[in-house]
């Protein structure tokens, strides 16, 4: 049988953008790559990391997941590989490893164990008689000296805290891996690596002061680095090794407006072949900028032109350019929206940048309460208006007590 693998990453099941869940369209896509594997007779899954989007991901988050895992299981076809990502509680994510390994499902954890220790043979997999699968979890730059000191490294402790003891430690790493099969390998990372383009809404990494691993590292041992982390689908190589970050599989901000896809690899007489497969649109997220004295028409016109007769409602991030502060504006667009498929998640009203009077002096010491300070910063921007608009105030006031809440969480 053709050896087949789908390569995907950077789930965040539980994710939310602004307050809406993205639960619905991560079903869909979990639904859809479940037909996939079906249809494209897929014999090995890989998840690059970032299955969860927080360490404590809501239980439906969990539900979702292990749902999958059980449908995909029980078509007996395919062995899934699912590495912990920087957002993933890598302890959490393979807790149940023993058990599920039975079942095709391999959780790849921290690099360290419980017991404290670093065994290779818990990386390292065999896809085919002559193809191999390294793992590599997201890993902090203590970790991975550990792990090379503990294979046998000789310790620098003079140089110790540089970025060049950290990338031999994790070349001594990576040799040591891939001498333990014959044949040609692939890599499964969530990490930094080469020259990428972010889509801006990834958290940064610590690499000991790199912008990102030198893809040197691997040109020599790899045939596919399948990557991780970067929510942008894109090569960093295309060839000797093929280099791809698979992406996020939805959207994850408004700015993401680039095809999502997944990479297909067919293992065939000692050769890798990619295919890219486009990810179905399971929910439009759309910006639109308005004009001050026109909005509602325009709203109007887009709602015309474009009805979303997706089965889930559309996003819709507004951004209006103001001459003035105004009122209701976005009330009136909910009122708008309101027998539609789309719905208002992000309102941005723009105000025209003022410099501040050069008379103007704000002594906060002296401020009695928040909501003086924005009287008087309100006045100042707006000087032709008498009194503060009440909605605005409202609305200020809320803010105010949303905030009080959240520091009250943290303590």
């Amino acid at each position: 049988m053709l050896t087949k693998i789908l390569h995907t990453s950077d789930w965040h099941l539980g994710k939310k953008l602004f307050k809406e869940s993205r639960l619905d369209e991560q079903k869909k896509f979990l639904q859809w790559l479940i037909d996939t594997v079906k249809t494209q007779k897929i014999t090995h899954l890989l998840v690059a990391g970032d299955i969860f989007d927080t360490p404590t991901p809501p239980a439906k988050a969990i539900d979702l997941f292990y749902n999958f895992l059980k449908t995909l299981s029980e078509l007996n076809t395919c062995k899934i590989y699912i590495i912990a990502g920087n957002h993933d509680s890598a302890r959490h994510l393979s807790a149940p490893s023993e058990f599920l390994n039975k079942h095709n499902i391999f959780l790849i954890g921290p690099l360290i164990n419980q017991g404290g220790e670093f065994l290779l043979d818990n990386f390292n997999f065999k896809l085919d008689t002559e193809l191999n699968l390294f793992c590599l979890p997201f890993f902090r730059i203590h970790e991975i000296i550990w792990c090379a000191e503990k294979l046998g490294i000789e310790e620098d402790d003079e140089n110790k805290e540089t970025s060049a003891y950290f990338l031999k430690c994790l070349e001594l790493i990576i040799e040591k891996a891939i001498k333990q099969h014959s044949g040609k390998n692939i890599l499964m990372t969530h990490h930094l690596l080469g020259s990428f383009q972010s889509a801006g809404s990834e958290q940064g990494l610590n690499l000991s002061g790199l912008e990102s691993l030198p893809l040197s590292m691997f040109t020599s041992k790899f045939e596919y680095l399948a990557l991780g982390h970067i929510h942008k689908p894109q090569f960093i190589k295309k060839a000797n090794p093929i280099a791809y970050y698979s992406g996020s599989p939805i959207p994850l901000r408004f700015s993401e407006t680039e095809e999502k896809s997944v990479s297909v690899l067919s293992w065939d007489k000692g050769e890798l072949v990619q295919e890219i497969l486009s990810i179905p649109s399971f929910r439009p997220l759309q910006t639109l900028k308005l004009t001050d004295d026109n909005y509602l028409n325009e709203l109007a016109e887009f709602l015309e032109r474009f009805p979303n007769l997706n089965a889930l409602e559309g996003f819709l991030n507004i951004e209006i350019e103001l001459q003035e502060a105004r009122s209701n504006m976005a009330d009136n667009i909910r009122t708008l929206l309101k027998d539609t498929n789309w719905k208002l998640v992000s309102f941005i009203p723009k105000l025209p940048n003022k410099r501040m009077n050069k008379n103007f002096n704000l002594d906060v010491s002296t401020m009695a309460s928040t909501e003086k300070m924005f009287e008087i910063f309100y006045n100042e921007q707006f000087p032709d208006s008498k009194n503060i608009p009440t909605k605005i105030m409202k609305e200020f006031r809320e803010l105010l007590e949303d905030v009080q809440v959240l520091e009250e969480g943290v303590q």
